[in-house]
């Protein structure tokens, strides 16, 4: 059997050379050569500092965008936008206003034709109407 200083398995040191090992109960020959040495090192805590460094980094950056271009404006640049955006709708109200009265005057002489035609479509189907009887009857 060959001497172990320490466990293959879980990395305790035996103190004396022994076939299992006593804190995890394995086989301290590993194919048949003596592992010396081979002790568990803690893994290194580098790439989860490195991660944690750049997502604070993305999100300094993520606040730092989001303030300059999302941001709500200050109470007094809020106020003025909404004292422009509500003059260019009353200017808008007063331009419609005045294209709707621009266009009932110029249609106001349509409005009698379109009486007069309607009379005159009623003569004609009366006309028509006439007509058809006078047909049937003979």
């Amino acid at each position: 059997m060959t001497e172990a200083k320490f466990c293959p398995h879980c990395g305790k040191k035996q103190e004396q050379a022994v076939a299992f090992c006593g804190a995890c109960g394995k086989s301290t020959a590993q194919a048949g050569a003596a592992v010396e040495g081979n002790v568990k090192q803690p893994s290194s805590k580098k790439p989860l500092i490195a991660a944690v460094v750049v997502f604070v980094m993305v999100a300094v950056l993520g606040y730092g965008a989001w303030l300059i271009f999302f941001a709500p404006p200050s109470m007094e640049e809020y106020r003025e936008q909404t004292i422009e955006l509500w003059n260019e709708v009353f200017e808008a109200t007063l331009d419609a206003e005045a294209k709707l009265n621009e266009l009932n005057r110029e249609y106001e002489d349509r409005w009698i034709d379109v009486d007069e035609y309607r009379s005159h479509t009623e003569q004609m189907l009366e006309i028509a109407g006439t007509a058809i009887d006078r047909q049937k009857v003979l």
